[in-house]
């Protein structure tokens, strides 16, 4: 018991000294052989995140989120995304910061939350895009309030996207993104598209 005390508490050390450590490894490394965090435990964890946030101790409110987090906090899991997002605790991770704000939307924390998502993941000029950790986007498939792609007779891809202020390149055209688009018969993609991944235009007859 002793030793596992001691374990745990390095761990929480070295995450507050790192700062750069990823939540779900975490994640993966508490629930072996622990049972479940109660609701009590739960909200103690995020209470205290939040003071320690206060006072800028970004750090050593890492890995406490990341358990409140992990258990299903959907404020824990929207503060967490912004705490990726400004790279305060933690490296900056534009990906992690939508992962997180993604599960936070889904776990109930909505209406907030969304507004700091969509700087990540985006629909201009009716083509969905998400940024990279690299500052470049990703197309990816279009699924909003029951729109696709599948009416598309002409796609055209720009070599640069803007949004909220700032202008990305457009690098990767995502697994799936244009499928079943049955009526397209012409596609422009720019230069800047280095990747296209499987199955991106698969029944484009």
């Amino acid at each position: 018991m002793k030793k596992s005390l001691i374990l745990n508490a390095l761990l929480v050390l070295l995450l507050a000294v790192t700062g750069s450590a990823d939540c779900q490894a975490q994640h993966k490394q508490r629930e072996r052989g622990h049972q479940p965090l109660s609701q009590a435990q739960i909200e103690a964890a995020a209470n205290e995140a939040y003071k320690l946030i206060k006072v800028k101790k970004y750090k050593d409110a890492f890995p406490l989120l990341c358990k409140a987090a992990n258990a299903g906090d959907c404020v824990s899991q929207g503060m967490l995304g912004t705490m990726y997002y400004e790279g305060k605790g933690v490296d900056v991770d534009f990906e992690k910061a939508r992962e997180w704000w993604q599960k936070s939307v889904e776990g109930g924390c909505g209406d907030e939350i969304k507004k700091y998502l969509d700087k990540l993941d985006f629909i201009e000029n009716g083509i969905h895009y998400v940024v990279k950790n690299d500052k470049s986007v990703t197309v990816l498939p279009l699924n909003v309030n029951g729109s696709n792609y599948s009416g598309l007779t002409t796609v055209v891809i720009p070599s640069n996207v803007s949004h909220d202020n700032q202008s990305y390149p457009v690098t990767i055209i995502g697994e799936s993104a244009f499928a079943e688009c049955h009526s397209l018969t012409s596609v422009t993609i720019p230069n800047s598209v280095t990747q296209i991944c499987s199955s991106a235009f698969e029944s484009c007859i």
